[in-house]
């Protein structure tokens, strides 16, 4: 393979839309008022679920909020919500501006099924931004196609705020709840980040969230996070099939019963085993419903009690914001095992392998040329656990084709 194949960029396309007030030849208020290649039935769903005046939970000029929901195509939303300019007709106040990104359910896969991982590529090359004018046709957008699925660096970081046990709770609660509504002082997107990146990836497109919205019946994310915002929770308690989940109320987080993935997801940021923990999330590649997934979490427990003990994770800025490497780079230093590169590593070898077997040419030809410098980087170890996981997934895909 050529080094001009092996260091080409997959990118993915990104439709997107533009929800705000504005006065068109259709209307006048609230409306969707520029699209790029959206189907209608995602159309109409944006112009309900978008919010509007007084929507945002905070009432300051540089608020924002992130959202995320299926359309009924099966693409997948992610929007940034914010305020945009002073709104002299009618009711006054800050006007409300929603970009919506839009992608097919396999291109989110290519990007790890990662909410907030989108959202970072999203804004590192320009693709949020509001607009003094929208055109009515708005063009297609591009991203890089390969992301990682779990945020090694957010899960060190969790284990310091909320902590371990709230953590958990959260996972288990979400888990467990048709509409939770989350309390915290914690960043709402620092908490949805996190309960992202704590979840199976194809698990990940049930839970649609905002991180900064009120609640509201037009739009029934399944959670939102609603800050400390006490005169908001008095209206939601009123409102039937809420769940409500107070991280800040150390009594009630105690109380709150786990199960065996949420346990596990304790025992990993209490004990420091992010490690383990981001590569058994990464690898789980086909779709699995909750009783499966405590029932492995249960069996990971083990291997967390069993080994010898970790030192917390500590991640500097510096380390979370260093770019990927590839086998190459990383062979030339060698990589510690369960560090946050070795993770990222083998990640990267995981969606080669899967795609690899899923049929893909490219993924396999340039498996065969990242694997050596794997190998050496990382060693033969290091490498064992994977390969099992590799062998029981081709087993399964064979079974599967056979039956």
């Amino acid at each position: 393979m050529s080094s001009e194949t092996t260091t080409s960029i997959r990118t993915i396309t990104l439709e997107q839309a533009v929800y705000t007030s504005a006065e068109t030849e259709r209307s006048v208020g609230y409306q969707l008022i520029g699209r790029s290649d959206i189907r209608d039935e995602d159309a109409q769903v944006l112009s309900r679920w978008c919010p509007s005046h007084d929507s945002l939970i905070s009432l300051q000029s540089d608020a924002v909020s992130y959202n995320f929901f299926t359309l009924p195509s099966g693409a997948r939303c992610i929007s940034r919500t914010t305020p945009a300019g002073w709104e002299y007709s009618g009711r006054g106040g800050f006007r409300i501006y929603t970009q919506c990104l839009i992608l097919s359910a396999d291109d989110f896969q290519r990007v790890g099924c990662s909410p907030f991982g989108l959202i970072r590529q999203a804004h590192a090359h320009g693709h949020f931004a509001v607009l003094d004018r929208v055109p009515e046709k708005l063009p297609s957008l591009q991203l890089p196609s390969r992301a990682p699925s779990v945020d090694q660096a957010l899960l060190a970081r969790l284990a310091r705020n909320p902590g371990p046990r709230a953590m958990a709770v959260f996972v288990q609660m979400a888990l467990d709840t048709e509409h939770l509504v989350v309390m915290s002082e914690c960043s709402g997107a620092n908490l949805l980040s996190g309960l992202m990146t704590c979840l199976p990836p194809l698990m990940r497109p049930e839970f649609s969230f905002s991180t900064g919205l009120k609640f509201s019946a037009r739009r029934p994310l399944r959670v939102v996070a609603l800050g400390d915002d006490r005169t908001e929770l008095l209206r939601i308690r009123q409102t039937p099939g809420i769940t409500v989940l107070d991280l800040d109320d150390e009594a009630s987080v105690s109380a709150q019963p786990t199960e065996g993935w949420s346990r596990l997801v304790q025992q990993a940021l209490a004990s420091g085993r992010t490690g383990l923990l981001a590569s058994e999330i990464a690898r789980l590649r086909e779709p699995i419903i909750k009783a499966e997934l405590h029932a492995l979490g249960l069996q990971l427990l083990e291997d967390i009690e069993t080994a010898p003990n970790a030192t917390p994770s500590v991640v500097s800025r510096k380390t979370a914001e260093r770019p990927s490497r590839t086998a190459e780079e990383s062979a030339a230093e060698g990589i510690r095992p369960g560090t946050r590169e070795a993770t990222e590593l083998i990640e990267q070898l995981d969606d080669l392998v899967y795609e690899a077997l899923g049929g893909s040419d490219e993924s396999l030809a340039e498996l065969r040329s990242q694997w050596p410098g794997a190998v050496e980087a990382l060693g033969e170890d290091a490498l064992e656990e994977p390969r099992r996981h590799y062998l029981r997934y081709a087993l399964a895909r064979w079974r599967k084709g056979a039956g």
